[in-house]
């Protein structure tokens, strides 16, 4: 299996830990290796799955060191720690925006410098504010990347000449943001605008790690010229003007260990996808695709570029997968594990986000451009054209965001699902035709699933309702033409309910700390709690053939992959984007919190009384 290194000898990529502005430890000195993190026991769920995962990292064999003689050379001394900026003395400064270079002429005293930025979380967003701070300003950097990609932001700025650090990162659409500290400034290091010119940065790349963020910048990872010239062409034609100039001034400060977790295998985890015959599919972060055999085994394959895989499904031949990556690309796994990446030319610019293949060999992709998710078909993924098939429409709401947009490959075709007004659309392969039916009431959805015996579960969007807040479960079982709601007691519901391998309905859901996951025997009449082990954040996947799976989030970053043998009573651990011993240490920390409140809450009681 080939394998796609962010380190080598050639080009290291340089990187920094920081956790929000929190102080940040200096890296142990480079002549003692860093040992992965000791297990700690915690309440971690029902016993160990027989098949090792590839995120268990032995702990390392301790040897005992020959002594030396006294004329062997001395080991190099640690590597001083790079300048730090006053952070303090930041906050003061005046915050300007920056302009494009295709806003305006470039000043005298100007310079023009871009980045890429690639966020490892496949369930957020790009940032859409970048703050960088001189001596004498801060300037909010905005992106040029709007609609073409989720994880890979474009960054384009017309600056003042001067010297640069990255001062924070924002998302004020999801109210996501991280203020760097003068470790994290330092580490990373600083940048040259200079007068006239014009200055690549590369790409950055922000990785969730135990308990922080890992921000780093890379030499070798770069993005595609065809991307810039659709994000930003008159930008762009502005920039093949400037002779360049300017850039990073310096060697980032490197933690070794970095490089370790970027090896031990992908974050984020997006979704997971059946195939026919048992083996289970699992897109994430840094170009990773989790399978998962028949045997229950995983394994991960590396694409040739680490940008998060949105989606994955079968390939065209035997052992091969095709995998949906940013910016109208896809990425075929072959069966010997090499990688290619394949340019969707065919289509226009936009977002890919969904891809199948029809038991007749054509390939259907959605894309969302041009404010709607837009399905096309083929006969080739590299195809010169692909025929439009068909759309729904993507809606704003000024209280409740964007109406969203799905698709889904049912057994007999794809399901196009309209967030505004509950639309959905099945279109059949056999007949090449759209059947459209539309949610009771014409509600609007906030999510969507579909069990494998076809049924689809929605969750509505409630009238001054948000984050899943008095959110209508409803489910149909003929693509929506008649549809059934369904009460299940919790008032907060993240996800659509699932329909387990024996028919059961199970709600994940919870209210002010009391959450786990109801079940319903009787086709939704009465409900029972099932089990209080799960957060109300955890996203439940029903298999036909392995079981119940649950996705839950630990620390707003880190995914955990739980299954359960008998239908959400129990829970074996499976995978977790930080190693079973790093996932048991947040847990135990999660147990040691509750248990803190719960005795406060118990001796403010007692004193009451």
């Amino acid at each position: 299996m080939n394998r796609v290194h962010l380190v080598n000898a050639r080009h290291a990529v340089l990187c920094l830990l920081f956790l929000g502005s929190a102080a940040v430890a200096a890296p142990p000195p480079a002549e003692y290796p860093d040992a992965p993190p000791a297990a700690v026991p915690g309440p971690v769920v029902a016993p160990t799955p027989a098949a090792a995962t590839p995120q268990d990292v032995p702990a390392p064999v301790m040897r005992p060191v020959p002594f030396a003689p006294p004329l062997s050379p001395a080991p190099p001394p640690p590597r001083p720690l790079p300048p730090y900026p006053d952070v303090k003395a930041q906050k003061n400064l005046p915050l300007l925006q920056a302009f494009l270079p295709s806003l305006r002429t470039l000043g005298a005293d100007e310079g023009v410098v871009r980045f890429a930025l690639v966020t490892n979380d496949v369930r957020g967003r790009r940032p859409d504010v970048i703050t960088v701070a001189s001596t004498t300003a801060r300037f909010e950097i905005r992106p040029v990347s709007d609609g073409f990609a989720n994880n890979l932001g474009l960054y384009t700025a017309v600056l003042p000449a001067g010297r640069y650090h990255l001062s924070a990162i924002a998302d004020r659409v999801a109210f996501r943001w991280i203020d760097f500290n003068a470790a994290a400034q330092g580490g990373l290091g600083s940048f040259d605008v200079r007068p006239g010119q014009f200055a690549d940065l590369g790409t950055l790349m922000l990785t969730p790690n135990i308990g922080a963020w890992l921000i780093g910048r890379s030499l070798d990872i770069t993005t595609p010229p065809e991307a810039w010239r659709e994000a930003a062409p008159v930008g762009e034609k502005v920039l093949a003007k400037l002779p360049a100039g300017g850039s990073w001034s310096g060697e980032a400060f490197q933690q070794r260990w970095f490089e370790v977790n970027l090896e031990r295998g992908p974050v984020g985890l997006q979704s997971l996808r059946e195939l026919p015959d048992g083996r289970m599919l699992a897109p994430s972060a840094l170009g990773k695709l989790l399978v998962r055999a028949v045997d229950g085994t995983w394994s991960t394959l590396t694409a040739p570029r680490p940008w998060p895989l949105l989606w994955a499904t079968a390939g065209a031949g035997p052992g091969e997968y095709v995998a949906l990556t940013e910016w109208n690309r896809c990425v075929v796994f072959a069966a010997d594990g090499t990688s290619r990446e394949v340019s969707l030319s065919g289509l226009p610019t936009g977002r890919a986000l969904f891809v199948s293949r029809s038991p007749q060999g054509e390939w259907y992709l959605a894309q969302e451009v041009r404010g709607a998710l837009r399905l096309y078909r083929a006969t080739t993924l590299d195809a010169e054209r692909w025929d439009e098939v068909g759309a729904v429409q993507l809606t704003e709401s000024l209280w409740s965001g964007n109406r969203g947009a799905w698709a889904l490959d049912t057994p007999e075709g794809i399901l196009l699902v309209q967030g505004s007004k509950g639309l959905l659309r099945h279109f059949r392969y056999a007949t090449r035709a759209w059947e459209d039916h539309h949610l009771t009431g014409n509600r609007d959805i906030q999510s969507v699933d579909l069990m494998p015996d076809g049924t689809v579960s929605v969750l509505t969007i409630a009238a001054g309702g948000f984050a899943g807040m008095f959110s209508g479960a409803w489910v149909t079982r003929d693509y929506g033409a008649n549809w059934q709601e369904l009460n299940t007691g919790y008032t907060v519901k993240v996800s659509p309910l699932v329909v387990s391998g024996d028919g059961h309905l199970l709600q994940a859901g919870g209210v002010f700390g009391e959450s786990g996951i109801k079940v319903s025997t009787d086709s939704g009449k009465t409900w029972q709690q099932l089990t209080e082990a799960l957060p109300v954040e955890t996203r439940l996947f029903q298999s036909r053939q392995n079981g119940l799976f649950a996705i839950r989030r630990i620390a707003e970053v880190h995914d955990v992959l739980l299954r359960s043998p008998d239908g959400g009573a129990n829970w074996v651990y499976e995978w977790s984007s930080i190693g079973r011993a790093g996932i048991e240490r947040l847990l135990k920390a999660e147990a040691d919190k509750r248990a803190a409140k719960a005795a406060k809450r118990a001796a403010a009681k007692k004193k009451q009384n």
